[in-house]
């Protein structure tokens, strides 16, 4: 019984030698720029999954081999999508590079309420999911967007739908090697 002990903790040992030292990446294994996407605000005032949109966003980015991860931040309500203090002290403690906010708001205010001429702009009562990535150390977007919620489906199935259009417009300046 004594040397089935003393094989246990040389196995546990060995395993611990062999472990030490590996870099330590996301839990699903990809390495590289991270990206934390924080909790998407709704101030649409229509019933949407925002969770679920923020999870099936995350594994979306994840399949594009992107460092991404479900991260305890929230986007603050505002005139247009900014970076608070607390998603830049988050973005400290978690090491991220890249932070993505997103808000679900009513087309009257959305981000995209100021496009330009000849850019789409929602109606003012369609519900639209604006999102925005920001660079560490940044304080302006350096990707932006609106994706317009589809008709006939309920939001939350829109949105999620379009999760993967999102992650394919945030993953590249976050892949790129620099």
């Amino acid at each position: 019984m004594r040397r089935f002990a003393v094989v246990g903790v040389w196995v546990v040992a060995l395993a611990s030698v062999a472990t030490w030292g590996q870099e330590k990446g996301h839990p699903s294994g990809i390495l590289g720029k991270k990206l934390c996407v924080a909790d998407i605000a709704n101030s649409s005032t229509k019933p949407v999954f925002t969770d679920e949109l923020k999870e099936k966003t995350v594994g979306e980015l994840q399949k594009l081999k992107v460092n991404a991860e479900n991260s305890y931040s929230a986007t603050m309500l505002g005139d247009h999508l900014d970076m608070s203090g607390r998603n830049l002290k988050v973005m400290e403690r978690a090491h991220c590079d890249y932070m993505l906010l997103g808000e679900v708001a009513l087309g009257k205010w959305s981000n995209r309420r100021d496009a330009k001429e000849g850019e789409a702009k929602p109606a003012p009562e369609q519900v639209v999911w604006d999102y925005a990535l920001f660079k560490k150390g940044g304080q302006k977007a350096i990707v932006e967007g609106t994706v317009v919620a589809a008709e006939g489906k309920p939001l939350t199935e829109s949105f999620v739908a379009a999760a993967s259009e999102v992650a394919g417009k945030v993953a590249d300046p976050v892949l790129k090697k620099k």
